[in-house]
């Protein structure tokens, strides 16, 4: 968006990750895509270039990790502690 006061500013969409050149919807298809071949394949399927096909790659995972380390540090913990927050110790 150009404006006139600020000038060149973007603009947060809904369905579009920020600093991303693809929907949402796009990426989706994508990762489905990458799951069933490699990159160079995934790029002449989905008419992007190898580097492009590699960050949409490289985003998927990073949205994939971000959900899964709260979940993973939630089981960690659950392992460490016996239900009812007794801890035990280890036979010497």
């Amino acid at each position: 968006m150009n404006c006139p006061e600020h000038g060149v500013v973007q603009v947060q969409l809904p369905w579009a990750e920020p600093m991303s050149r693809f929907t949402i919807l796009f990426e989706r298809l994508a990762v489905d895509v990458l799951k069933e071949c490699d990159v160079t394949g995934a790029g002449h399927l989905l008419r992007t270039s190898w580097d492009e096909t590699w960050h949409l790659m490289e985003r998927a995972v990073a949205r994939g990790l971000r959900v899964k380390e709260p979940v993973a540090r939630c089981a960690w913990a659950s392992m460490r502690s016996p239900p009812g927050g007794a801890r035990t110790t280890s036979p010497s």
